[in-house]
């Protein structure tokens, strides 16, 4: 018999408390090393300003990028945050700039030379010649060239000044470049914003191309002295490449200190809890160095916001020491080192690699000084 309470009775309501998604701001996706040529072997590059790659081997040597096209590339996969806004990536032919500055320099230097010898050969043999204008000119204070009373030293900067003078004012007019009579440079555009202000980029375009029949990737540089929010336009040129050439497709990848920043159209992208992070750096450096034993060190690829905006290396020159867990994950700062609160709070967001034993992952301390990242 079933009682009239029971049948009143009201069900449970059961209820689901939601957690949010765990927030996914890094990004796991394959990058690209750029090899240059340099005496007989490939080297990676990690900087680059002026028209100069730097090296990271031996004593760092810079090569012009501009006149060594041997490289090769390496893509491997890493880890990036703040991930760039790339839009309206696209190419284009324009007429090349020529920079013909070295030999307008020569023929200037020539032209000095045969003119001052010229001027004091002619000079000397009209007053040798001619003993009444010889003393004549001796009685002149502005006499340019007596033999009698003129060092060749003093002939030559007066002449050399006067000639210079005038050839300069030809050699700046165009800074020694022309343009060409044909639109024979490349030219890739595109508008990049970041999400967080970065200093001090620079941008490595790979266009494939087919010039003759044949397909080979021309590659591109330029510099962005600052990204933010705002998108602006950058720009890589190539100068004087062949008119009939076709662009079959093109990669742009943008670097900082030596890394590679990710974007909307790095390749094979996916997101990141910063937990997830830390497992993969680790585990990562466990598959590069089996059976090895060294100490743990910041993973500069991954330096926090304030790293990537700064302009001035001096302003972080502070000696640090923290102590990290076996996955790399900040535990704790050395007290008996003062430190700025702004430093203090730098070094609590930055991801760390763990120290190995025999290949095997330990907690440990890690010494290091925050101006390490910009070198």
């Amino acid at each position: 018999m079933v009682s009239t309470a029971s049948l009143c009775a009201q069900p449970t309501v059961r209820t689901v408390e939601s957690q949010s998604a765990p927030v996914k701001d890094y990004r796991l996706f394959v990058g690209m090393d750029l090899m240059v040529l340099h005496q007989g072997e490939y080297a990676k590059m990690d900087a680059y300003s002026d028209h100069g790659a730097r090296l990271a081997v031996g004593d760092r040597p810079v090569v012009d990028v501009r006149l060594n096209n041997r490289t090769r590339f390496e893509r491997t996969p890493r880890v990036g945050r703040n991930a760039l806004q790339i839009q309206g990536l696209s190419t284009r032919r324009d007429y090349s700039i020529i920079d013909s500055t070295a030999q307008n320099w020569s023929v200037q230097q020539a032209t000095v030379q045969s003119t001052r010898t010229q001027t004091r050969l002619t000079g000397d043999l009209k007053t040798r010649g001619n003993p009444t204008a010889r003393g004549q000119r001796a009685a002149q204070d502005n006499t340019f060239y007596n033999p009698d009373t003129t060092d060749d030293g003093s002939i030559e900067e007066a002449q050399n000044n006067e000639i210079s003078l005038q050839l300069d004012s030809e050699f700046y007019a165009d800074d020694g470049k022309q343009k060409s009579e044909t639109k024979t440079a490349l030219i890739i555009e595109a508008m990049v914003s970041s999400p967080v202000p970065v200093s001090e980029v620079y941008l490595v375009g790979v266009a494939r191309v087919v010039a003759q029949g044949q397909q080979k990737d021309v590659v591109l540089f330029s510099e962005a002295r600052e990204l933010s929010r705002e998108p602006r336009m950058v720009q890589l040129r190539k100068e004087e490449l062949p008119l009939n050439l076709e662009v079959l497709e093109v990669d742009l990848h943008v670097y900082r200190a030596g890394h590679e920043l990710v974007s909307n159209l790095s390749d094979k992208q996916f997101g990141l809890t910063r937990d997830e992070a830390h497992e993969y750096v680790s585990l990562d450096h466990m598959g590069m160095n089996r059976n090895a034993s060294m100490a743990g060190f910041p993973a500069w690829s991954l330096p926090p916001a304030a790293l990537l905006s700064a302009q001035d290396p001096r302003a972080f020159d502070y000696p640090v020491q923290v102590s990290i867990d076996d996955r790399g994950r900040f535990v704790s700062i050395d007290e008996s080192i003062v430190l700025p609160d702004h430093i203090r709070t730098i070094v609590e967001e930055m991801v760390f690699v763990p120290a190995l034993v025999e290949g095997q992952p330990i907690a440990s301390n890690v010494s290091f000084n925050l101006m390490d990242y910009f070198r």
